[in-house]
């Protein structure tokens, strides 16, 4: 019976692997085949002026954090003025992507990560996003890698862990600051979906591990919104892009759309997910109901719930964008 579980994994690890090379062609064929969009243009001006400055002077008028353009900058750095030297960052970044259920290798069977690494390495829209440059892949990434830290420090609250959700944390904001929006549901879901008295465990061991881990992720975010120290109105602009944000969110009235966009969005670009995500409730519901809620289900049960919470928030806000519904 061993040596068959061992051949089925095994499987299943080959196939990924073939899906996965797939997805990294789909993300590197052909870029030139699409100019530049307007806002890499943009973009693209503001990597020539690190490149002249040393640093990026953010300001919160500009709606997008610092770190993007650091990280274009070096690869530019690399690649030179080209088109994939202004895209290959996110590129790499949708890349990292379809390899993060890897990092649940261990609190996952290899059937739920084949799954996971399948649909992100072949989602039409990853795929189309990841092609250009835009902050959105990145903060997916992050976002992606912050809770897989979090959900192993629940498991087993270690020092490294909170480190990495802390590092997560000022990545996101340091990319685009509507990060909290993406946040924002997380608690309340943990508290819903994991069992209480592991929560309350984990998180009392915050007292020897979060002042280091808070310190790390503070530091990091003021080193990266001040550029390295040489910009110092960049963390009071980091504090006014918050009702920056806001107020385009309620006020930008031509990006306005209706509160079915993003579900349409989803039904028309991505159909195998939305069959994937309503069979894997299914699955969740009967396997509850034939024995019960077992612990293996907390985890498949907290993306999705988290999914819906963010497609109903991002719902309510009528500042709509297609880029956002990657997240």
């Amino acid at each position: 019976m061993k040596f068959l579980v061992e051949r089925s994994s095994a499987r299943y690890w080959y196939l990924g692997s073939i899906i996965f090379i797939v997805g990294v062609f789909f993300r590197i064929y052909d870029l030139d085949v699409r100019m530049l969009h307007h806002d890499e243009g943009v973009n693209y001006f503001f990597f020539e002026r690190i490149r002249e400055t040393g640093y990026y002077s953010y300001s919160h008028e500009n709606y997008h954090g610092p770190l993007f353009f650091y990280l274009h900058t070096i690869f530019m750095n690399v690649f030179g003025t080209s088109l994939m030297g202004v895209r290959f960052p996110t590129i790499f970044a949708g890349v990292l992507c379809c390899l993060t259920p890897l990092l649940l290798r261990n609190l996952l069977c290899p059937r739920g990560i084949f799954f996971s690494i399948a649909l992100l390495s072949l989602s039409p829209s990853l795929i189309f996003h990841s092609r250009y440059a835009i902050h959105e892949t990145m903060l997916l990434l992050s976002s992606l890698v912050g809770s897989i830290f979090l959900l192993r420090f629940l498991q087993a609250p270690t020092l490294s862990t909170s480190i990495g959700v802390s590092l997560a944390l000022a990545c996101a904001f340091s990319l685009k600051e509507t990060a909290a929006l993406l946040i924002a549901p997380v608690p309340f879901l943990i508290l819903a979906i994991f069992d209480y008295s592991k929560v309350r465990s984990a998180f009392a061991s915050l007292w020897g591990y979060g002042p280091p881990a808070i310190l790390i992720g503070v530091v990091t975010l003021a080193l990266i919104y001040t550029g390295g120290f040489q910009w110092s109105p960049g963390l009071r602009e980091f504090v006014l892009s918050f009702y920056q944000w806001f107020q385009r969110g309620v006020g930008d009235t031509g990006h306005f759309k209706s509160a079915i966009y993003y579900p349409e969005l989803l039904f028309r670009s991505e159909p195998s997910l939305v069959i994937g995500v309503a069979f894997s409730i299914f699955a969740l519901a009967y396997g509850t109901w034939r024995n019960g809620f077992e612990e293996r289900y907390r985890i498949p049960l907290f993306y999705i719930a988290w999914a819906w919470a963010l497609l109903f928030i991002h719902s309510l806000i009528p500042y709509k964008m297609p880029w956002i519904h990657i997240q």
